[in-house]
Order: C-alpha cells, then sequence, then structure tokens
C-alpha cells in the first residue's frame, strides 16, 4: 500500500503496533474532511454543479488508479471519500 502514489487516493505513510495497547495502528495522510460534510443538510457549505462534477472526477481518477493496480475497495459511500484540500479530492 505505500507504493500507491496517486493524487487522489490518501498516502499511507505507515503502519505500527501500540506497545500499550497492542492495536495495530495505520498512519495516513491528513484530509481536511470527509465528503459527508458537504452532502450534510445542516452543512453551512453547499457544492455547486461543478465542484459535485470535480469531486466524483477525482473519485473516479482514484478508483481508475486504484483497480489498474489490482484493488478493490469494498464500500465505495460519500462518507469514505475524504478531501485532501479543497482543490483536491481524494478517495479514501
Amino acid at each position: 500500500m505505500k507504493n500507491l502514489v496517486h493524487p487522489n487516493v490518501v498516502l499511507l505513510l505507515g503502519v505500527f503496533i501500540s506497545a500499550v495497547t497492542g492495536a495495530n495502528n495505520i498512519v495516513m495522510e491528513l484530509c481536511y474532511a470527509s465528503l459527508s460534510v458537504f452532502t450534510d443538510k445542516e452543512s453551512p457549505r453547499n457544492l455547486n454543479r461543478t465542484e459535485v462534477a470535480f469531486m466524483m472526477h477525482g473519485l473516479h481518477e482514484g478508483l481508475n488508479y486504484l483497480h489498474s493496480r489490482n484493488i478493490i475497495h469494498r464500500s465505495v459511500v460519500y462518507y469514505d471519500c475524504s478531501v485532501k484540500d479543497t482543490k483536491h479530492p481524494i478517495y479514501f
């Protein structure tokens, strides 16, 4: 997974086991928010059609990249999609 480098895929930085709890931990690149922030009815920031199209294109590009590497995602839902910043939607 560390070999996956694409603007629309969250970067995996590392994996470690906690010395205290023994739990597996995944360290990933920091993201701005989940798409659910923009789709919630109470959201102060609604996306216009152009922004939605841009986000969906980014999602499509990220999924195509993963599929080209023979990787699938079992659940593609809006709350599993993160936004790196306002200009780069990424797939989570």
